[in-house]
């Protein structure tokens, strides 16, 4: 199976897991304001629109990631018999470092910042088993769209108006976690409101995170990226979340 049959039947999966989450946020925001059968069309709706984007993704980050020498190390050394630069015993362990880095930085942030924002409504926390179907859409999926395709896309374009170098991966790290923030700022408006501080909260703790992701990407390749996204998600959404509320 090629390269991006494995990513995008990966990505496939997390589209499918985040379901059970995706379909409680349309029911609390937007689904409380339109009938049930709308509620079905925008649910076909969003997952339509979340294929298109994984095929596009997909296709257009496994053409340019080469170009700029970021890498799948795993599936390369899988399928192919590249010789990986690391070792397998240092990629879990650096990823497993990275994902628990990113959840206390994440925790230390949102517990500063939380105390600020004032709720109009109390929020429905998702269940853990909702949280790590949504972790497997994180791991995977967010991770093809936001460091294979844009952070991929950033490098390359960097390399092509003179910026090379370590100077290229830093600004594809960094602009990609700015625009993986945006990502999440529609969902942390439906829930928290459209504040400023939403906002701060929403771009630091999913920039922070999505700078570990990134330079995951660039020193232990995507599935470095992909596990280390899982690890956050899960310790932070699975383990924490219902703790903390």
């Amino acid at each position: 199976m090629s390269v991006f049959w494995i990513l995008w039947l990966s990505g496939l999966v997390g589209i499918i897991t985040v379901q059970p989450y995706q379909v409680s946020l349309i029911k609390e925001g937007i689904g409380l304001y339109i009938s049930k059968k709308n509620q079905r069309k925008l649910i076909l709706a969003t997952i339509v629109q979340a294929i298109i984007l994984l095929t596009i993704t997909t296709y257009f980050g496994i053409m340019l990631a080469p170009r700029v020498h970021l890498h799948w190390w795993i599936l390369e050394y899988r399928l192919e018999g590249t010789a990986l630069p690391f070792s397998i015993n240092t990629f879990f362990i650096v990823s497993f470092g990275a994902g628990i880095l990113a959840t206390l930085l994440m925790l230390i942030f949102d517990l500063w910042l939380k105390k600020k924002i004032s709720l109009s409504r109390k929020i429905n926390v998702p269940t853990p088993l909702q949280s790590l179907c949504a972790s497997v859409y994180g791991g995977i999926t967010e991770e093809i769209s936001v460091r294979l395709f844009f952070m991929s896309l950033i490098v390359y374009i960097a390399n092509l108006i003179g910026i090379t170098g370590q100077l290229a991966y830093w600004l594809g790290i960094f602009i990609s976690a700015v625009l993986f923030g945006g990502f999440h700022l529609p969902a942390a408006i439906q829930l928290l409101g459209n504040t400023k501080i939403v906002w701060v909260r929403t771009f630091l703790l999913n920039g922070v995170s999505g700078i570990i992701f990134g330079w995951m990407f660039w020193k232990y390749g995507l599935e470095g990226a992909m596990l280390t996204h899982f690890v956050m998600d899960f310790f932070a959404h699975v383990i924490l979340t219902p703790l903390l509320n």
